[in-house]
C-alpha cells in the first residue's frame, strides 16, 4: 500500500529496498543450506547415501535461489514484488521438505543402528544365560527385551515410510510429525528394552556368584 501511493521517485526507492530485503533473505537460505550440507559431510555416523542425498537436495535447492534472484533483479512494480515473495514461500517450503527428509533418514539410520547394538547385547547376556542353570527368570527378562525391540523397529521402520513421504506435492510436516511421533515411540521401547536387558544382567551376575 505505501508503495501504491508514493510518489513515482519513492515507489522505485521503496521497490528498490524490497528487492534488498528479498536478496538477504535468500542469503539467509543459502547460508543454511550450505551449512546443512557441511554438518552432514562431517558426520562420521551418516552413510554415504543419505550424506550424497543431501548433497543433491542442497545442490537443487541453490539452483531454485538462483533462479529467485534473476526474478528479483527483474522487479519493476509493486504486483511483482508480491509475486516473487510468494513464489519464494513456495521453494521456502520446498527447501524444508528436502532439508526435514533427510534429517528423518538421518535419525532412521542412527535409531537402527541403536537397535543393532541393543541385539548385540541381548545376544552376548543369553549366550551367558544358556551356560546356566536355573535360567528360567533370566531368559524371560531377555524374551521381554526382544520383544521391545521388535516393536521399536516396527515403529521405526513406519517412521521411515512417513519420512520418505516428506515432499511437495502432499502434505511433508503432517508426515514429518508422524516420523518424529514413531521414532520417539520406539525410543520408549528401547529404554523398556534396555530396562530388561539390566535386570537380566543382574540375575547373571548374582547367579555367577
Amino acid at each position: 500500500a505505501l508503495i501504491e501511493i508514493a510518489h513515482p521517485d519513492d515507489r522505485q526507492k521503496l521497490i528498490e529496498e524490497a528487492k534488498k530485503v528479498l536478496n538477504a533473505v535468500l542469503d539467509e537460505a543459502k547460508a543454511w543450506l550450505e551449512w546443512k550440507d557441511q554438518e552432514a559431510q562431517n558426520n562420521s555416523e551418516a552413510p554415504a547415501e543419505i550424506k550424497q542425498n543431501i548433497s543433491n537436495d542442497v545442490k537443487a535447492n541453490l539452483g531454485k535461489i538462483d533462479k529467485l534472484r534473476t526474478d528479483i533483479s527483474n522487479i519493476k512494480n509493486r504486483l511483482e514484488v508480491g509475486l516473487v515473495f510468494l513464489k519464494m514461500v513456495g521453494s521456502y517450503v520446498e527447501l524444508l521438505s528436502d532439508v526435514a527428509r533427510n534429517t528423518g533418514a538421518m535419525w532412521v539410520h542412527l535409531s537402527n543402528k541403536h537397535i543393532t547394538n541393543v541385539e548385540k547385547f541381548e545376544g552376548k547376556l543369553r549366550q551367558a544365560a544358556n551356560k546356566l542353570d536355573n535360567n528360567s527368570e533370566i531368559i524371560s527378562k531377555l524374551d521381554s527385551a526382544l520383544s521391545e525391540v521388535a516393536v521399536a523397529k516396527a515403529k521405526v521402520s513406519t517412521a521411515k515410510a512417513a519420512y520418505e513421504k516428506v515432499k511437495l506435492p502432499g502434505m511433508p510436516l503432517i508426515k514429518f510429525s508422524e516420523g518424529n511421533n514413531n521414532l520417539r515411540a520406539a525410543k520408549n521401547n528401547l529404554i523398556a528394552a534396555a530396562v530388561h536387558l539390566q535386570a537380566a544382567f543382574k540375575l547373571i551376575v548374582l547367579n555367577n556368584n
